[in-house]
């Protein structure tokens, strides 16, 4: 088993640190859908959930966050900016998204409103 895990989309990384605390505390968004679209062992579900819209074309992506457009957690006209830069949430747990950015206002959201039924074994809700 990996003691450290790192997490890419469309070829950056948006998330890394301990696999502990990746797996119990996915903090970015891309991260999170990840953990939702898994199978849990004993629990039957009608349909896992699927991260919405389409990874963007490798030959011409965009200055702000590639995962921006399949976001279900925007935090407004900030998404539209530049790329986010890396936050440090722990002494070895980074992630690249507005969300975690001082200053910031978090939208709250409710994860089942996003189809998520559960991040059981992800911490979220525990």
């Amino acid at each position: 088993m990996a003691d450290y895990v790192v997490v890419m989309y469309s070829g950056r990384i948006v998330e890394k640190g301990l696999a502990e605390e990746i797996f119990l505390h996915p903090a970015h968004p891309y991260t999170i859908g990840l953990m939702a679209s898994k199978p849990v062992v004993g629990r039957k579900v009608d349909k896992l959930y699927s991260i919405p819209g389409k990874v963007p074309n490798p030959i011409n992506m965009p200055n702000y966050c590639y995962f921006r457009d399949r976001c279900e957690m925007r935090c407004g006209e900030i998404c539209d900016g530049e790329y986010p830069a890396m936050v440090q949430l722990s002494d070895t747990h980074f992630v690249s998204c507005y969300r975690f950015h001082e200053g910031v206002d978090v939208p709250e959201i409710d994860l089942s409103k996003l189809g998520i039924i559960s991040l059981e074994g992800s911490g979220k809700d525990e």
